[in-house]
């Protein structure tokens, strides 16, 4: 089996993809930055390779409102994130910080749904709510 860059296995999965866009994925020295879009928000996610960690921004674009974008951009990151911990054969984890009470309202209703149980759960010394989920790799 061919081994995929980081940039060859986001295009590949998002391709199957419709829900979100792909605005870009880019291989960085310390590993990738994925920018995705639906409706009018827009997550990065940034894997630090060597470390195994990801952590995402999300923010309003300038489109008319979408009901639902958040999710859907979170299931697709969660999605995507299990394919990668598959496709690099390792263990990944993902830091979902809030501070803001609108996010924080999203994942007291969403959270479970699409994430499932975290895996930790703490406030930082910022007094922001972290939750890490673990993807473990699948054959």
């Amino acid at each position: 089996m061919t081994e995929l860059n980081l940039e060859q296995i986001t295009e590949k999965f998002f391709q199957k993809e419709s829900r979100v866009e792909l605005l870009s994925s880019i291989e960085t020295s310390q590993g990738l930055r994925v920018e995705l879009v639906s409706g009018n928000k827009r997550l990065k996610l940034i894997y630090y390779e060597k470390e195994g960690i990801v952590e995402s921004y999300i923010e309003n674009n300038d489109s008319k409102r979408e009901e639902g974008s958040t999710t859907s951009l979170y299931s697709i990151t969660n999605k995507f994130l299990q394919e990668l911990s598959n496709e690099q054969e390792r263990q990944i984890r993902y830091f979902f910080v809030t501070q803001h009470p609108n996010m924080e309202i999203w994942a007291k209703e969403n959270y479970l749904n699409v994430f499932g149980d975290p895996d930790e759960e703490y406030q930082d010394k910022l007094n922001r709510k972290v939750r890490v989920k673990k993807y473990i790799p699948h054959s």
